[in-house]
C-alpha cells in the first residue's frame, strides 16, 4: 500500500489536471476539435486508472501489460478516429450532447479515482458492490469532486459580473464537503446529515425548478445514508454532480451561440 502523503501528492495533481481541462471546457471550448481533445484527455484518464486498478489486483508483469495495452489501445484507436475526421471538426459546437458526454466523463474519471486511491491506500475490495460503494463514498471522490465543483462555481461567477450570482449551485458543493457517508461514526454521521438536510433545504427554497428535482434527490440520499444504504447516497450524489456540471457549462459560450443561431433561423 502506498503512503498517505504520496497518496495526497499524486490525487492533487490529478485535480490540477481535472481543473484545467474543466477550465478549458467553460472558457475555450469553441470547436468539436476542442471538445474532441477535451474528452481524449479524459478517455486516458480514466484508462490510466483503470489500467491502475488491474495492476493493483494483480500485480504481474502480465497484469502491467494488459494496463499499459488497456491505455495505449484505446489513444491509438481515438487519436486514428481523429484524423480521419478532423476536417469535419472545426466547426462551431452547436450540440449540448457534447457538454452532457463531457460532464459524465468527469464524473466518471473521478469514480475510478476514487476507485484507485482506495485500493491504494486500503487494499483489495472485497466484492464489486464494496468497491462501488467505497469507491464513491470515498474522500478521495467527494473532496476532489468539491473542489473541481467550487472552481467551476468560482470561474462561472467571475463571468457573470453584474449578473445575479447563483447561489443555489452551492449547497451540492457544501454537500460534498460533509458527507455523511465519509467516516463510519455515528455523531458524524447524525451531524452531518443534519446539516446536508438543512443545506439541501436551502437549495430547495432558493434554486429553479430543475434543481428543486436535484435537492429533493440530495435528501433521499442522505435520509438513505442514515439508515445505512450508503451506495445510494453516493449514486445520487455522483449523478447531481453530472447534473451541476451540464448545467453549469451550458451558461457558458454555447447558449450564446444558440441564442444568435436562433435570431438567424427566427
Amino acid at each position: 500500500m502506498v503512503s498517505l502523503f504520496e497518496l495526497i501528492l499524486i490525487a492533487s495533481v490529478m485535480v490540477l489536471t481535472l481543473v484545467g481541462l474543466i477550465y478549458l471546457i467553460e472558457r475555450k471550448m469553441k470547436t468539436y476539435t476542442h471538445a474532441f481533445l477535451l474528452g481524449f484527455a479524459f478517455l486516458m484518464m480514466g484508462t490510466m486508472f483503470i489500467g491502475a486498478i488491474i495492476y493493483m489486483y494483480f500485480p504481474t508483469t502480465f497484469s502491467l501489460g494488459i494496463a499499459v495495452a488497456i491505455n495505449m489501445v484505446p489513444m491509438i484507436i481515438v487519436l486514428a478516429a481523429f484524423f480521419s475526421v478532423a476536417d469535419n471538426l472545426s466547426r462551431g459546437i452547436t450540440d449540448r450532447k457534447v457538454i452532457y458526454l463531457l460532464s459524465v466523463s468527469i464524473v466518471v474519471d473521478e469514480v475510478l479515482m476514487g476507485s484507485t486511491f482506495q485500493i491504494a491506500q486500503f487494499g483489495k475490495f472485497s466484492s464489486p458492490l464494496q468497491g462501488i460503494d467505497s469507491s464513491l463514498n470515498s474522500v478521495w471522490f467527494f473532496y476532489p469532486m468539491m473542489v473541481e465543483m467550487f472552481f467551476l462555481f468560482f470561474v462561472k461567477v467571475n463571468e457573470m459580473s453584474g449578473s445575479k450570482t447563483p447561489v443555489f449551485l452551492l449547497p451540492i458543493i457544501a454537500v460534498a464537503a460533509l458527507p455523511p457517508t465519509l467516516i463510519d461514526v455515528s455523531i458524524w454521521k447524525y451531524f452531518s446529515s443534519f446539516i446536508d438536510l438543512t443545506i439541501a433545504g436551502f437549495g430547495l427554497l432558493t434554486s429553479p425548478k430543475s434543481w428543486k428535482f436535484v435537492y429533493s434527490a440530495i435528501c433521499i440520499g442522505v435520509i438513505s445514508a442514515l439508515i445505512g444504504a450508503d451506495y445510494l447516497f453516493g449514486s445520487i450524489l455522483a449523478l447531481s454532480m453530472v447534473y451541476y456540471y451540464s448545467s453549469t457549462f451550458t451558461f457558458s459560450d454555447l447558449k450564446e451561440k444558440d441564442k444568435e443561431l436562433m435570431k438567424k433561423t427566427g
